[in-house]
């Protein structure tokens, strides 16, 4: 039987970090690292790998994939590659040499 809550709400699932690693294909250390990453919601049980540990909200997830997906289409091409960090894209690093800046300089232009 349905409660009235859940007759027009999408049910709630928690899944743990090879799902969100799956779903997303984002690394375990940026999972933790990303700033506006969905934060995990602590599950106290026996063991991590039973029943405890770090599991996502799905729906939280799958809505910051979505909000990647509107920041690319929305904002101009340099500044989305200074939203990225490790090594200089051939990309950026073309984009840097044509404006005759660094790749950071590049990078703290587009965040600005």
């Amino acid at each position: 039987m349905d409660t009235p809550q859940n007759q027009n709400q999408t049910p709630i699932r928690f899944i743990g970090l090879p799902q969100v690693m799956g779903l997303t294909g984002v690394s375990r250390t940026s999972v933790y690292t990303i700033p506006d990453f969905p934060k995990p919601i602590k599950i106290k049980g026996a063991t991590a790998t039973v029943q405890g540990g770090s599991r996502w909200v799905e729906s939280e997830v799958i809505l910051w994939m979505q909000s990647r997906i509107e920041t690319r289409d929305t904002q101009p091409r340099s500044i989305c590659l200074g939203l990225f960090r490790g090594r200089p894209s051939k990309a950026e690093q073309v984009e840097a040499e044509c404006q005759g800046i660094t790749v950071r300089a590049l990078r703290a232009a587009g965040r600005a």
